[in-house]
């Protein structure tokens, strides 16, 4: 009889087993996998390698719950470009994630941010939808998102290879403050649409680009997609194609 503990085949079988195991182990009891946003997420440019801006577009389909209800918040949002992007903030002028959460957006000059547009929350309330003013602006910790309307606050946004990833801070509906557990009720993030301008610095092999497209197009599309993670610990991945070109 073969020994199917060196069988090739088995083994690759035996090693997936494993891995499948290791993520059950991280996901929470209970967590579920949610359909609720629909995504355009996208570099302005098609070209390979060159300088582009991107757009970053979502909605999501969200009915408030009943009154004395909590509404399910997105905790963590992931956007990811096409593998093989890059980001590099040197190509814009950075402000500092300190001065900007002190002062907001007066912390830096208007023609430095790097993207602007819009945020939707749904309130649950008679106040139904309210739109905030989005600004983005190069940090020297990464990027930084600025929100104006209901409230004021500053997102950070950190940036690894070719992802930018927020950590979505509660909202809370006047008077009521995170230390009270937002008892007034808060705001849910609905919808975003931001543009992020293609930015460069510098020329030749010096040349810096605050982001840039990847090297190749396979296929004649690049696909890029958003992870979205919910406070009962569900999750979301929406993908969003586009086309690209040598």
């Amino acid at each position: 009889m073969p020994d199917i503990r060196r069988s090739p085949c088995c083994a690759a079988a035996a090693a997936a087993g494993t891995v499948a195991l290791a993520l059950l182990a991280v996901i929470p009891a209970g967590a579920a996998v949610r359909n609720e946003h629909t995504l355009t997420l996208k570099p302005s440019a098609k070209k390979t390698k060159t300088s582009t801006g991107a757009t970053i577009r979502f909605d999501r389909n969200f009915t408030p719950p009943p009154a004395g209800t909590k509404p399910l918040l997105v905790t963590k949002i992931v956007f990811a470009l096409p593998e093989g992007t890059k980001f590099n903030t040197a190509a814009a002028t950075r402000c500092s994630l300190a001065a900007l959460q002190a002062q907001g957006a007066a912390a830096c000059p208007a023609a430095t941010a790097i993207g602007a547009g819009t945020a939707v929350g749904a309130t649950g309330t008679i106040l139904g939808n309210v739109t905030q003013q989005v600004a983005v602006f190069a940090t020297d910790k990464g990027m930084a998102v600025v929100l104006k309307g209901l409230s004021s606050s500053v997102l950070p946004l950190t940036l690894s290879k070719h992802r930018i990833t927020a950590v979505l801070p509660r909202i809370c509906l006047p008077p009521g403050t995170p230390a009270n557990g937002c008892a007034s009720g808060e705001v849910v993030l609905k919808a975003l649409d931001v543009t992020l301008k293609a930015k460069t610095r510098g020329s030749g092999s010096k040349v810096k680009r605050l982001i840039t497209t990847p090297a190749t197009c396979r296929t004649g599309k690049w696909k890029s997609r958003a992870t979205y993670t919910f406070a009962n610990g569900d999750t979301e991945t929406a993908t969003s194609t586009s086309t690209c070109r040598r």
